[in-house]
């Protein structure tokens, strides 16, 4: 006979097995999640990814040739390399005694050894072109010796006792790179016809650019120096720039000089034994503070897996940031990217305050803030075994109960 209790008990049976086993929708929203590893929490990672540890080598035309890189080693069509990341406690990449066109491009380098340590040694090459590399590191970042006719661009140099070294080497240029926070900047010893132009070149310890005894006929202009020398002292001013060689010119020879901190008068002398002077300088200035772009506050729920907040920074002396959470300092160091990846995974449940403070050279700061919200794993606590069986009971009393009302309920007369 029918009853109309069976059109009741299944639904109600549906509803108890989905409030058993669906996941809880939490009220503050869906989640974010970020998918850089990192177990370490606050862990600042301006790389962003992992690195190879072997250091890459190619020794003569040759050893070129026999590399697999793509292109056929001619002015229209060099060999490239392209995309690596390596670190090393000696030296990252090492091109000696070629002649064909290569091209280094888009690479990121870093060299965590002293003693002698290289993270890009080009030695007795010609046609080389670096662009676009950031080096990190080492005795020196990036070593020219014997080179000719090679190419240094829109590159950044930070973090070794010498950003680029050039020595024995002739008709190099130096154009669009950013080196800062070495010990000295450019160095060029033993060298002639090179060229540094359109560089910034700011925030080294001792020195911004040096050019030692040996050097003839450099060309210095279109660049901004300035903010270097403070590891010397209270007055570093004068130790922007050195030159101790023969013939070097500071500037275009027509209007254009650098552009200095310190361009007080109408010519800018230069410190060392060349008796030399920029004649067409230009005032550096920088009172803007650093521009930060936060990503959202961020949210999820605990052990979840890892998790990351990010900030974007522009400003074009960028030098140094400082991590703080919670109030607390967690890390600082030299900026190496306009972009700041951090960790956040394995945080306690609760609420978290990160900041992050960029400095630049000028001394301009800025400081940005990202909220982290850590959610207790609600559904994990609910599946637990003893309450599972508890639901799981609750569910076998309902439609029990719900059996005995449809076999007990009087149907129509």
């Amino acid at each position: 006979m029918y009853s109309a209790g069976t059109n009741v008990s299944v639904p109600l049976v549906f509803l108890s097995l989905c409030l058993l086993l669906a996941p809880v929708a939490h009220p503050y929203g869906p989640l974010r999640v970020c998918a850089l590893p990192g177990p370490q929490v606050g862990r600042v990672d301006m790389l962003e990814g992992p690195m190879d540890s072997v250091p890459i080598v190619l020794d003569g035309d040759e050893g070129l040739r026999a590399s697999g890189l793509p292109g056929s080693g001619t002015a229209s069509d060099p060999f490239v390399i392209a995309g690596l990341r390596v670190e090393s406690p000696t030296y990252c990449l090492r091109v000696s005694d070629t002649t064909e066109h290569v091209v280094v491009r888009r690479c990121l380098f870093r060299s965590y050894g002293m003693n002698g340590s290289v993270a890009v040694l080009l030695l007795n090459v010609t046609n080389v072109v670096v662009e676009e590399c950031t080096v990190i590191g080492g005795m020196s970042g990036l070593v020219l010796a014997g080179a000719s006719g090679c190419t240094v661009r829109g590159c950044r140099m930070v973090d070794a006792q010498s950003g680029i070294w050039a020595t024995g080497s002739s008709d190099c240029v130096f154009s669009g790179n950013a080196v800062y926070h070495n010990d000295v900047g450019v160095l060029v010893n033993t060298s002639s016809l090179c060229r540094l132009t359109h560089n910034r070149v700011y925030g080294n310890r001792v020195s911004g650019v040096a050019l030692g005894p040996g050097t003839t006929a450099i060309s210095v202009y279109d660049n901004m120096i300035g903010w270097n020398g403070r590891g010397r002292g209270p007055t570093p001013t004068s130790w922007d720039a050195t030159d101790d060689g023969v013939s070097n010119v500071w500037d275009d020879g027509v209007s254009r000089g650098n552009n200095w901190t310190v361009a007080a008068g109408a010519v800018v002398p230069i410190r060392g034994s060349a008796g030399s002077a920029d004649r067409f300088p230009s005032l550096l200035r920088d009172r803007d503070a650093p521009r930060l772009s936060s990503a959202p506050d961020l949210l999820f729920v605990e052990g979840s897996g890892y998790h990351s907040i990010a900030w974007a920074v522009d400003d074009p002396f960028v030098l140094t940031y400082r991590l703080g959470r919670d109030g607390a300092a967690v890390e600082s160091g030299t900026l190496v990217s306009p972009s700041v990846n951090v960790t956040v995974s394995d945080l306690p449940r609760g609420r978290h305050y990160f900041s992050l403070t960029v400095v630049d050279a000028a001394g301009n700061a800025a400081t940005g803030h990202i909220t982290v919200t850590v959610l207790e794993d609600i559904f994990a606590r609910i599946v637990s075994p003893y309450v599972l069986l508890a639901s799981l009971l609750s569910v076998v009393c309902v439609v029990c109960v719900l059996v005995v009302v449809h076999r007990f309920r009087p149907g129509p007369t």
